[in-house]
């Protein structure tokens, strides 16, 4: 490959076959770590360049290394995922990471603030998280993760954009009450909760109060829902 072609392939994103993506996995599970480095080093367009078990270490290993790639497990002991993240965007090192996680995307906000470039949960195929290292690297915008990404991303925001009188007569309609009878709990005029109502359903996208609920619960604004 010509000078020129290497420069414009580096610039798309593309990846050589001559040249795998080093990655680096960092995961806090020592199973699901050594799962992840036994699926990248069969993978021939990957190669594996190291594993670290936390924070700390990972740091030291993306100093040392240099990886294209980071597997990055968000929860982990003493360092976690989004303070690994956050050092990372800090000293522009130049990585791309594919954030791992076992949690709802409502408890991701920390994570998503240090921006990842795609995002995946753990119980998704082994061969899957190899196939997103390889779109990442080309910035594809359609992979799974680049989709996750934007979900959790959109649903943090909703999160936290809402005020505290609107969570609360959410929170009422998740209990089954009219917006009179919220009105009346709140001490405050019918037409005023249905405001409440009307800007919530705007903020988080949805065009019902019922549909409202369930985007508050997705996003962790109402707790955990209870089932009977």
């Amino acid at each position: 490959m010509s000078e020129d072609r290497q420069r414009s392939a580096g610039v798309l994103g593309a990846v050589s076959a001559a040249e795998p993506i080093s990655v680096l996995v960092v995961d806090g599970q020592p199973l699901f770590r050594e799962r992840a480095a036994q699926v990248i080093q069969a993978d021939e367009r990957l190669e594996l360049v190291g594993v670290a078990a936390d924070g700390h270490e990972a740091l030291e290993k993306v100093r040392e290394l240099r990886p294209d790639a980071v597997l990055l497990d968000i929860f982990m002991r003493q360092v976690g995922g989004d303070e690994v993240l956050r050092v990372m965007r800090s000293e522009r090192i130049e990585v791309k990471v594919l954030v791992l996680t076992a949690y709802p995307m409502a408890e991701l906000h920390d994570a998503l603030e240090q921006q990842p470039d795609a995002l995946l949960f753990k119980e998704a195929p082994c061969d899957q998280v190899c196939e997103e290292i390889v779109a990442m690297m080309r910035g594809e915008e359609h992979s799974p993760g680049k989709v996750a990404l934007r979900e959790a991303t959109a649903l943090a925001i909703a999160r936290v954009k809402l005020t505290g009188r609107e969570q609360a007569v959410l929170a009422l309609a998740a209990g089954g009450l009219t917006a009179h009878e919220a009105a009346t709990r709140l001490s405050v005029s019918k037409r005023v909760v249905e405001g409440y109502l009307r800007a919530a359903r705007e903020k988080l996208e949805v065009p019902t109060t019922t549909a409202a609920v369930a985007r508050a619960y997705e996003v962790g604004l109402l707790g955990k829902r209870i089932l009977a």
